[in-house]
């Protein structure tokens, strides 16, 4: 993928290290690729444990799997594992 080719098509937002970017149930309304950076995922229990999920790494789409569902919501905290870049479509 030419991501240049995407770049004016959205725009690139920037995230510090330990930032929330996207919280639990959010609805996802664009498109968003990592840039730059490390990201981690985490799921809140109901009793407020939280579970490590996963590390997303350049260049990945976030939460692709959920983007086309019927109603699209983050599953998990999605979180700057340290400073990043995401391009929001």
């Amino acid at each position: 993928m030419d991501l240049k080719k995407l770049l004016p098509c959205g725009r690139v937002i920037a995230f510090r290290k330990g930032e929330i970017v996207k919280h639990q149930d959010d609805p996802i309304e664009d498109v968003l690729i990592l840039l730059e950076g490390t990201l981690k995922t985490e799921h809140v229990s109901e009793n407020g444990k939280t579970l490590e999920v996963d590390e997303i790494k350049p260049v990945q789409i976030i939460a692709s799997g959920f983007i086309f569902s019927s109603e699209p919501r983050f599953p998990v905290n999605v979180v700057a594992g340290e400073n990043s870049k995401i391009l929001s479509i």
